[in-house]
């Protein structure tokens, strides 16, 4: 889970457990529990998000004349240079067949 994510949910679950413990939703005793419950949720779904992100790179990787290329944040694609090499050269023998 990135730090930032974590750092935030660090900082909130206790606050909403107090709020949630001082309106009487949830007994005192079990505020550990419900703190426990609510970090755990949270990274169930990250890695639920992560995997499916992960999932979608690896797809359009192996896409055939594609680089993908991750720089933390980004996800940049480009066509590999055979691929764009491919299509000029199909450019130009089409150019000539036609009469």
């Amino acid at each position: 889970m990135d730090d930032q994510i974590k750092g935030t949910l660090r900082a909130l679950v206790p606050a909403v457990v107090a709020y949630l413990v001082g309106r009487g939703y949830i007994p005192a005793n079990l505020a550990t529990e419900a703190g426990a419950l609510i970090l755990a949720a949270g990274a169930v779904g990250w890695s639920v998000f992560d995997k499916r992100r992960s999932a979608k790179v690896a797809a359009v990787a192996a896409m055939p004349g594609t680089i993908v290329s991750q720089d933390g944040k980004t996800i940049t694609i480009v066509e590999a240079p055979l691929a764009v090499a491919a299509k000029e050269a199909a450019t130009t023998v089409s150019g000539a067949v036609k009469a």
